[in-house]
């Protein structure tokens, strides 16, 4: 190619690349695919033509003197400039989008494996197994903000399970070895550790059946795997404060002074925090998940159902319609939404009507796991954890 026609196509690459990235970074994650298609092509072409252009300035640098010479100069500087943007961009801004954001859904590269994710605000914290690393993504960008080892987790011989956010801290729930389960609580603010509760016994075990665990009024409330109890610890230091004897208990939720709690012979308990007085409603289902919210009480059954509850009396209002099968719930200002891991989808329920008005397609592959902890709401998103897909889902529920 010709020295003319190289400056051309270099001076058209990097106005392509300089107009598509003003108009991503005016648009923000919305940007379309044929903006990302444009600044991809402009990019390449610059990597491509570079090194040609290298061979032609410093011909031209042995050649020329006075103003042609610096002008030579100056074109080639640009082209560096622009080679190192695009490397820097690729290189040093950590996991871009696994593919453009198309409509409301953005996937992210989030870590070797990941297994939980929980939003407090400004950061998503990703739980990662094998050596059990915690990413921080920036939730707008979903670029890497920093990785750390949770000692906590692999001091002890550890795995992570899941995590949440309450009363104002991340709370990572992790084995101790292979016969407990614990919990360790973050500030999310300063990374500060504090000491790990142990529970004496497992909690989340994915392959049997499963206790909970719940965190409100200045405690920690465990119902262990084949124990006939809920157990009360205080939240900073783990000290065993009261014991509630219920038959297999299998869901637990707090709603400011009252402990609800769901167990195996389908009834839902409805528990005084300051008094212990207790009554109880029978529902007919096994309860795997008890969420407050949205004006109401929603339950998840171990055949996918969604239930609404009176948060009074605990009374079954609804059951949402369709054919559905839920594996996760999750309820927060940003509305009741569930995960379907059969369709690899995020449904939303209206709280007004008790049905489903959207349906978002998050996952093509879904892993169907027997008790799926993956669905997070925060930052004014929803997330979902693929985890054969080894990435991160963001939907944005107002696109």
């Amino acid at each position: 190619m010709g020295t003319r026609r190289t400056n051309l196509a270099l001076l058209a690459a990097l106005a392509v690349a300089l107009v598509s990235g003003a108009l991503a970074f005016a648009a923000g994650t919305g940007w379309g695919r044929p903006v990302v298609v444009g600044h991809a092509v402009a990019g390449l072409a610059v990597l491509v033509l570079a090194p040609w252009k290298s061979v032609i300035v410093r011909r031209g640098l042995a050649r020329r003197t006075g103003p042609g010479r610096w002008a030579s100069v100056a074109f080639g500087a640009l082209v560096l400039v622009a080679v190192a943007a695009i490397w820097a961009g690729v290189a040093l801004r950590g996991p871009a989008p696994i593919q453009p954001t198309l409509g409301p859904v953005t996937r992210f590269r989030a870590g070797p494996a990941p297994l939980s994710i929980v939003v407090t605000p400004g950061t998503a914290w990703v739980l990662n197994s094998g050596d059990s690393p915690i990413s921080r993504i920036d939730p707008e960008t979903g670029r890497l903000q920093s990785t750390f080892t949770a000692s906590f987790v692999v001091d002890v011989e550890g795995r992570f399970v899941s995590a949440m956010v309450a009363e104002g801290r991340l709370w990572v729930v992790h084995n101790v070895g292979y016969d407990e389960t614990a919990v360790t609580a973050i500030d999310p603010s300063t990374g500060r550790v504090q000491p790990t509760i142990r529970f004496g016994g497992f909690v989340l075990d994915s392959l049997g059946k499963q206790g909970d665990l719940a965190i409100g009024s200045g405690a920690v409330w465990v119902a262990l795997e084949g124990e006939d109890q809920v157990k009360r610890l205080d939240a900073a230091t783990g000290k065993l404060l009261d014991r509630y004897p219920l038959d297999e208990p299998t869901a637990l939720a707090v709603d400011g002074q009252t402990l609800w709690v769901a167990t195996g012979d389908g009834r839902l308990h409805h528990i005084d925090i300051a008094t212990a007085a207790e009554t109880a409603r029978a529902t007919n289902e096994l309860v795997t998940r008890i969420r407050i919210g949205q004006g109401g009480m929603w339950l998840l059954t171990a055949d996918g159902k969604v239930l609404r509850a009176d948060r009074q009396s605990g009374r079954i209002v609804a059951q949402v319609p369709g054919g559905f099968r839920a594996a996760d719930l999750a309820v927060g200002v940003e509305g009741v939404w569930v995960y379907d891991q059969h369709q690899g989808a995020v449904l939303r329920i209206d709280p007004g009507t008790n049905r489903v008005v959207r349906t978002i397609p998050v996952i093509s592959q879904p892993l169907v796991e027997l008790y799926s902890r993956v669905l997070a709401l925060g930052d004014g998103a929803v997330w979902v954890v693929d985890k054969g897909g080894e990435a991160v889902v963001r939907v944005d529920p107002n696109r």
